[in-house]
């Protein structure tokens, strides 16, 4: 379930910059990408994670995503003008295979520094 919890939440960003950048006007479009990004976080952690895990259980915090996800569906659907583009672009392939390579070379890295120990350096170049 984090797996597919992750791959929805991977989405959400490029596909909110997609639909912004096709439905809202240039001037206001840096205001209506941001003002959420940095609002959600300061609501989310401290002051909703913590009213909810000081009056129930910490399980919560995970069902209380299910309201405000209906809610941001609704939203969504209200707000975003219903727009089809008449020629879709091609799958780009070689956009797909550079983005996997890339995320495996990262993540790859990232576990084989988690090791130790982590040589910096080469200790035989004198």
């Amino acid at each position: 379930m984090r797996v597919l919890q992750s791959i929805g939440g991977a989405m959400t960003v490029p596909l909110g910059a997609q639909y912004a950048e096709k439905s809202i006007d240039r001037r206001h479009r840096y205001p209506h990408l941001t003002w959420p990004a940095l609002v959600a976080p300061i609501l989310r952690r401290p002051a909703g994670g913590g009213v909810i895990t000081s009056y129930s259980s910490w399980r919560w915090i995970f069902f209380i995503n299910i309201p405000l996800g209906i809610v941001a569906i609704i939203i969504a659907w209200l707000i975003i003008p219903n727009s089809r583009e008449n020629h879709p672009q091609p799958f780009d392939k070689m956009g797909f295979v550079s983005i996997g390579l890339a995320m495996l070379c990262l993540v790859t890295a990232l576990e084989l520094c988690s090791q130790l120990p982590v040589i910096w350096w080469c200790p035989n170049s004198g």
